[in-house]
């Protein structure tokens, strides 16, 4: 059976494997999504001398593009979906394990678990009817996430100025896959778009988890757990691999908009750069959910008192 630090490892190479993954599923979508939508829109556009015609014609091809757009999330929604809830699945067994591992009333520890991962899949939008079938809750963050409309109403403004303006077609063609699969200077719109709220999906869902599970079982000190890179933001550099109480990680709000002096670049030059977590609302900031803020992949590890009193006494002051 593996220890304790190697399930916490585990955990941390499969969400960071699970997010790339993620991440390249919907880079791939935004290409297919521009290919089903030129299959359907090229063919219907009349074109003179080479300009898109300003006509009736045209400007019901350009609404055509709604229906398109929902018949494609329909087909790719599940997909999503079922990748989302298999890693989160994945990633609540090796939490279920991780935390098994101390002393704990294994009695109660798995209705515990269970009731967590509802508060899980309820947070996600995401159901299951029997043991196998997906379904997405109505008005749940996953239906939500599916159904927005933001990309769609960017791709028929382009279209629309496209025929209005009579654009050449070959010029609009290019322009609209630029803008909805990218290029190899460019991140796609729809990749774009969505990468903002699935590019820590797993992150914050393993924090969430990790977080009511120590609650229940006592659990209050933690390691800032994770690597520095090299776009790391200063806050995860200054606590990264160093212990924490809930109360101690609760005064990182305290440094929201507060900055200080380091090295720049290049020798003798320095920079100025904020100190505290980067998050759009610091009021409803919370540590452990959060931590560095948007694009930050460190994770809670939570220990016992016994383990964390000599660490932080080793440490020092951290602020």
């Amino acid at each position: 059976m593996p220890g304790q630090e190697e399930i916490f490892d585990n955990k941390d190479k499969l969400i960071n494997k699970a997010s790339d993954s993620l991440d390249r599923l919907i880079q791939n979508l935004g290409s297919a999504l521009y290919n089903k939508l030129w299959d359907e829109l090229g063919k219907r556009l009349s074109v003179t001398n080479g300009k898109i015609d300003t006509t009736v014609g045209n400007f019901a091809a350009v609404r055509a593009i709604d229906s398109t757009y929902s018949d494609f999330i329909r087909e790719v929604g599940p997909k999503v979906a079922s990748e989302i809830h298999t890693n989160v699945n994945r990633i609540s067994k090796l939490n279920v394990d991780y935390f098994a591992k101390f002393e704990i009333d294994k009695r109660s520890y798995q209705g515990t678990t269970d009731a967590i991962r509802k508060i899980i899949n309820e947070r996600l939008g995401l159901d299951t009817v029997g043991e196998k079938t997906l379904r997405l809750k109505k008005g749940g963050f996953m239906d939500g996430l599916l159904s927005d409309n933001t990309v769609r109403n960017q791709i028929k403004d382009a279209s629309l100025r496209g025929v209005t303006t009579g654009a050449g077609f070959n010029g609009f063609r290019d322009e609209l896959r630029d803008m909805i699969a990218g290029n190899e200077e460019k991140m796609g719109g729809f990749h774009q778009y969505y990468r903002n709220y699935t590019y820590d999906l797993y992150v914050h869902v393993d924090r969430l988890e990790s977080n009511l599970i120590a609650a229940d079982i006592g659990l209050d000190s933690f390691i800032f757990s994770g690597t520095i890179i090299d776009t790391s933001r200063q806050f995860c550099i200054d606590h990264v691999n160093k212990v924490f109480t809930i109360e101690e990680a609760k005064k990182w709000k305290d440094l929201i908009g507060k900055y200080k002096v380091v090295e720049g670049a290049r020798a003798g030059t320095t920079r100025k750069v904020p100190i505290g977590p980067l998050v759009d609302n610091p009021d409803t900031y919370d540590p452990i959910t959060q931590m560095g803020g948007f694009g930050c992949r460190h994770i809670p590890r939570f220990i016992s008192k016994v383990v964390a009193d000599p660490l932080k006494k080793k440490q020092g002051k951290v602020d």
